[in-house]
């Protein structure tokens, strides 16, 4: 089961917006990834390119402690788009298995 957990809004600054996404909203993610969710989609809302090396670090670290749950970032405003992404990766999770480490 995919749960997507959406972030209302961060500050433009990227350093803020990490300081303000870990401090403000990790526990919401967290929880997000707690029961039987078997995949987790983290919606941002849109910035500049200048957010994607922190974003993408806290997808990696998020997965990496919460496997075998997928984790995947996705930036946006809501309507289609986005709602056709949510979609395909929910799709996506049904289709391919987790990946066993061991």
């Amino acid at each position: 089961m995919q749960r997507v957990v959406r972030i209302p809004t961060l500050p433009e600054n990227p350093l803020q917006a990490s300081a303000d996404f870990y401090r403000s909203h990790l526990a919401m993610v967290t929880d997000g990834l707690a029961g039987n969710a078997t995949s987790l989609a983290i919606v941002f809302p849109p910035a500049s390119h200048a957010h994607r090396g922190w974003r993408r670090a806290a997808i990696a670290n998020l997965a990496r402690e919460f496997a075998p749950v997928r984790v995947n970032g996705i930036a946006g405003s809501e309507g289609e788009a986005l709602a056709a992404a949510l979609a395909w990766l929910a799709l996506r999770q049904r289709a391919t298995p987790p990946v066993a480490h061991g």
